[in-house]
């Protein structure tokens, strides 16, 4: 039911072309299940005369349904008026001739009436389907942006492309196709049911003695085809996981040479998936043909008794006819509940994917009242601050700690100490298990994450660019930024010059990830969109641990002008940066065990000097030749 209530909920604005549609599918049915079998069966009424009710009472063989339906067209005086012209002309070859072009008139028209509605309903169809499908992506994509890290930390990045892709796709096709089949269904059987017990309700009974056997055989497998799709839909998220995972990291694959190491484990989810699938089929393959053989049956037992019905003179050829005209369409209808009912139970299985996605509320979101951030100079407090990612144990406690405006703070420790996720307690990627966090005297918590995290500049370790060219990349930054901004920003990061040596300079692809492009490269992109967003925070992951010295010294160069007169917190790995800094704050199991500037921790000669010794004794050459140069 969360499934058809999204889909109502996503179709909402577009309820006026989906009740144009239903109703252009509900006439267009209507036409081809009894107004089109009733213009055949007149063609035969012309040709048998004497199967004619005549104004006086029932026809030879009428019956009691033949009375019936006389007494129904009595009350109408067009209709009684019509039949006694009826009669009178079917006295003569002229007027049957003639009322025999007028059935056979009438059924072409009828016909190319059913064929315009089907038209105008098919794009309606498609025009709600695209819409709704478009706002239920936006939607999906809308929520994944706001979900917070937790979120992704736990899930494949394939595995979340497959919902936005194979399970948007099947929750489409039931909007687009298996609901439509399912209002023709509805329509044809109900109304053809409706028809057929008029013209003979024994007949019409006998049949209907079948339909306790065919929904307990559709029901039955719609159970297990709902449970065996999610199952197929985690081993096709599984595979596509798998996928994008080693063929964005094609390199390590290809340098370790594990090739066939690689295709053997994706043969192994692709035979996890084929076999999920094989198993669809076996409960699917049956059903069709089990729900045929019992139309089947039942229109066998319907034909010998209608035989005898005609032999016994107790319903005339034409109104045979027309009874096993519908029943052909009826049945029809009977056949195909089993193949829509399973592709509904598919769409639903499906769309049960989606809505764990839609449904997901995020941890971390603007509170009820929140207010605007105003520019800030860039005070930074954390107040009793401890963290704990869901159910483990504590990864900061009791962290009390403030960074003056302007002021470089490095954040030093072994790993697991706690330093990234202190960093990203700031934007609020996270929110403390106690304490708080204040900038400017501001409680993060209780301002918009919109106007705090564009006060935030990021600059992680690995860089990652967005495909596309560079001036884009950069502009990232600030949408709205000018080339000659733009230019600027390049210049603050070292990284105009290059450009510019570039065969389109800076309408130059940059490639996935920004592959094209050195590492180097791309750091001093990143730093040029950080420049032209000119934060007052600066968050830094310092990012010259993997570059060559010279690649490193033009990197250093540009985050010097970038940290100049900002408030900045580093996580250090290179000597360079933790000399630069104002204050060296060091973590260990998540608690502070030091404080102070480089000398002074060296003096203390605490865990800061241990890791100085093992860590950064060896990186002091290099920066000193580069300081020197």
């Amino acid at each position: 039911m969360r499934v058809l209530k999204l889909i109502w909920r996503t179709a909402r604005p577009y309820r006026c072309q989906v009740a144009a549609a239903v109703l252009l599918l509900t006439l267009a049915t209507l036409l081809e299940v009894v107004a089109f079998p009733v213009m055949v069966g007149g063609t035969f009424i012309a040709l048998d005369p004497s199967s004619v009710v005549s104004s006086g009472g029932p026809a030879r063989g009428g019956g009691v349904e033949g009375a019936f339906i006389q007494r129904q067209l009595d009350r109408v005086p067009r209709l009684r008026s019509l039949t006694t012209r009826l009669s009178s002309d079917l006295k003569t070859k002229a007027g049957r001739g003639k009322w025999l072009f007028i059935f056979a008139f009438g059924g072409l028209l009828i016909y190319a009436i059913k064929c315009l509605c089907t038209w105008g309903y098919l794009y309606l169809n498609q025009y709600v389907s695209q819409h709704v499908m478009k706002d239920l992506r936006a939607a999906l994509y809308g929520r994944m942006l706001q979900l917070p890290l937790s979120f992704y930390e736990s899930r494949q990045t394939g595995e979340l492309m497959s919902r936005m892709t194979n399970d948007v796709a099947l929750v489409q096709n039931l909007v687009s196709v298996q609901l439509a089949d399912a209002i023709v269904a509805a329509v044809t059987i109900g109304a053809g049911l409706s028809v057929l017990l008029l013209i003979k309700w024994q007949l019409t009974v006998l049949a209907l003695m079948m339909v306790p056997l065919v929904s307990w055989v559709i029901g039955s497998a719609g159970q297990k085809t709902g449970r065996i799709t999610r199952r197929i839909q985690q081993r096709v998220a599984a595979m596509n996981a798998r996928l994008q995972e080693r063929i964005s990291t094609i390199n390590i694959v290809q340098c370790f040479t594990r090739e066939q190491y690689e295709q053997e484990k994706f043969d192994e989810i692709n035979r996890e998936t084929v076999a999920a699938n094989l198993q669809a089929a076996r409960v699917a393959a049956p059903l069709q043909p089990m729900v045929e053989f019992i139309g089947v049956l039942g229109m066998i037992f319907g034909i010998g008794f209608a035989g005898w019905y005609v032999i016994y003179s107790h319903l005339s050829i034409p109104r045979l006819v027309v009874y096993f005209t519908i029943v052909q369409k009826v049945g029809t209808q009977f056949s195909k509940i089993g193949r829509i009912y399973l592709a509904i139970q598919q769409g639903i299985a499906a769309g049960s994917r989606v809505t764990e996605v839609l449904d997901r509320e995020p941890e971390v979101r603007d509170l009820p009242g929140a207010s605007e951030l105003p520019a800030v100079q860039g005070r930074l407090a954390l107040h009793g601050v401890s963290f704990r990612y869901a159910e483990s144990e504590h990864v900061l406690r009791d962290i009390n700690l403030v960074v003056e405006p302007g002021e470089i703070m490095a954040l030093v420790g072994p790993s697991g100490a706690g330093k990234t996720s202190m960093t990203k307690l700031i934007p609020r990627f996270y929110d403390p298990s106690e304490g708080w966090i204040e900038i400017d005297g501001h409680n993060i918590r209780e301002v918009t994450l919109l106007s705090l995290r564009s006060q935030i500049g990021l600059v992680p370790q690995e860089t990652v660019l967005f495909s596309g060219n560079i001036r884009d990349n950069i502009a990232y930054g600030k949408l709205d930024a000018t080339q000659s901004e733009i230019e600027q920003a390049a210049k603050a990061a070292n990284a105009h010059d290059f450009i510019l040596s570039l065969p389109k300079g800076y309408e130059t692809a940059v490639g996935e990830r920004g592959m094209k492009l050195s590492g180097g490269q791309r750091q001093r992109i990143a730093i040029a969109r950080t420049v032209l967003k000119n934060p007052r925070l600066l968050i830094l992951d310092e990012a010259t641990s993997s570059l060559d010295t010279e690649s490193e010294m033009q990197v250093q160069e540009a985050l010097d002008r970038l940290m100049a007169g900002r408030t900045t917190v580093v996580i250090a790995h290179r000597l360079s940066t933790v000399r630069n800094a104002t204050r060296i704050v060091v973590l260990s199991d998540g608690r502070i065990t030091e404080m102070g500037s480089h000398a002074e921790l060296m003096q203390q000669g605490g865990l800061y000097r241990r890791l100085y010794e093992m860590q950064f004794r060896e990186d002091e050459r290099p920066a000193a030749r580069g300081l020197s140069a």
